[in-house]
């Protein structure tokens, strides 16, 4: 049925028919079958326009609907605001996250659903946009038809318009979850500053309020343990050897804290470690090897040139070789020594013919969270933190440390340092 469209173009075409007054009845037959032929292909040429037509408004619905699809279902709101701010288009997205229906946001100010707080901040970035012309984003908080507040990228660009009229298009996404992250690492940051403070306060107390009475308790029994009867001196010497242990423990416990923050001072140079390894030995022979008949024999090479901090290495050395002569037997024998490696490292190692551990232990014995600790062959007492510092300062060097070591057997602790500078 045609409409009344089709019908008004009918009869206008009829009438310009009319008005060029065609007569066929004049015209030949071979002008006529002409005629037809140009109106048949007209006709099919019409037919595959209307078809084109057809194919092509199709696909402009299939593009409206994508259009659609893309424009709504995307999780991130858009916007379309005039110059004073009032919400002209607005996707599903914006109007669900802000929990009115779509005709509802329309027309309304956008700053209704602004934080008031935050208002300062959107009225600041659109009059620069309008002034400049330029992208602006920023981050506010807004609120949903609910009160429900959160954080969202804002960003919005100019358009200009053809009656020189202008507007922007604005885009906002959900931040809340990244924000709410943040605020959880700035308070965690404010609360590793505090415990920082506490930190460096117990060490300064460590440091100050008990290294330094400890020091002259261990100094004064050491006096008193020269000129005193043998049941006293017994006494003394208990003291004197736990004050000193305690006094140790210090001193172990404030260098392996000033390594886990890094307040020890890395002094390194090229030097002979010889000398050193030998005064270390003759301290410790003073000390406790000629108490327990213990032999300390050497096995150098002609020189030890290393690049090393001096005093670190020294503590390892002091370490290893103190519990080698704690771990021995009376009349054992320890033995310091080196040796070239490839890649420019000296290895170095202190032995022993003591008591050994179990191969399965030896690795806990530089682990802090283990606390490996017993007893020497004399009795003598350790603090459990001297190999682990010992790994610290090695590591620091950029060496490694470890252990091979038997039951009854004895134990032999390596560790490697670096034969040229290293950065």
């Amino acid at each position: 049925m045609n409409t009344t469209k089709e019908k008004e173009r009918r009869r206008l075409a009829q009438t310009q028919f009319l008005k060029e007054n065609t007569n066929f009845d004049e015209l030949p037959l071979k002008d006529i079958k002409t005629l037809f032929y140009e109106l048949q292909i007209h006709q099919i040429e019409l037919e595959m326009q209307n078809e084109e037509l057809r194919n092509t408004q199709l696909e402009l619905e299939t593009t409206r609907e994508k259009f659609f699809d893309l424009y709504n279902q995307v999780p991130v709101g858009y916007l379309t605001l005039s110059e004073n701010g009032l919400i002209t288009e607005a996707n599903l997205t914006s109007a669900n996250r802000l929990g009115v229906t779509r005709n509802l946001l329309l027309n309304q100010p956008i700053t209704r659903f602004i934080l008031k707080e935050d208002q300062d901040v959107y009225y600041l970035k659109t009059r620069l946009l309008i002034k400049t012309q330029k992208k602006q984003q920023f981050e506010i908080r807004m609120t949903g038809r609910e009160g429900n507040t959160f954080w969202v990228d804002f960003a919005c660009v100019p358009v200009k318009t053809n009656d020189d009229g202008s507007y922007y298009r604005a885009i906002f996404e959900d931040i809340t979850d990244r924000k709410n992250a943040e605020f959880t690492i700035q308070q965690k940051n404010i609360e590793l500053q505090e415990l920082n403070v506490t930190k460096d306060k117990f060490f300064s107390i460590l440091s100050h309020d008990l290294k330094g009475p400890m020091g002259s308790i261990v100094s004064l029994l050491e006096m008193l343990q020269n000129d005193c009867e043998d049941r006293q001196e017994k006494m003394l010497s208990l003291a004197y050897q736990s004050a000193k242990r305690t006094y140790t423990l210090l001193e172990e416990l404030l260098l392996w804290g000033r390594l886990q923050i890094n307040k020890v001072q890395f002094n390194s140079q090229m030097i002979d470690l010889k000398w050193l390894i030998n005064d270390v030995i003759l301290f410790q022979k003073y000390v406790a090897a000629d108490k327990k008949e213990i032999k300390i024999q050497t096995n150098l090479t002609e020189t030890v040139v290393v690049f090393c901090d001096i005093a670190m290495v020294k503590v390892v050395i002091q370490n290893l070789l103190s519990n080698a002569i704690k771990f021995s037997n009376p009349g054992g024998v320890v033995t310091v020594g080196c040796k070239p490696q490839e890649g420019n490292k000296m290895l170095f190692y202190v032995s022993d013919t003591g008591i050994g551990i179990p191969p399965q232990e030896g690795e806990k014995l530089f682990l802090i969270d283990q606390f490996f600790s017993t007893k020497g062959t004399g009795g003598e007492q350790g603090t459990g933190l001297g190999l682990i510092l010992c790994k610290e300062l090695i590591e620091k060097h950029g060496g490694a440390i470890w252990i091979e070591s038997e039951t009854d057997k004895g134990s032999s602790f390596y560790f490697t340092l670096p034969t040229k500078e290293f950065t």
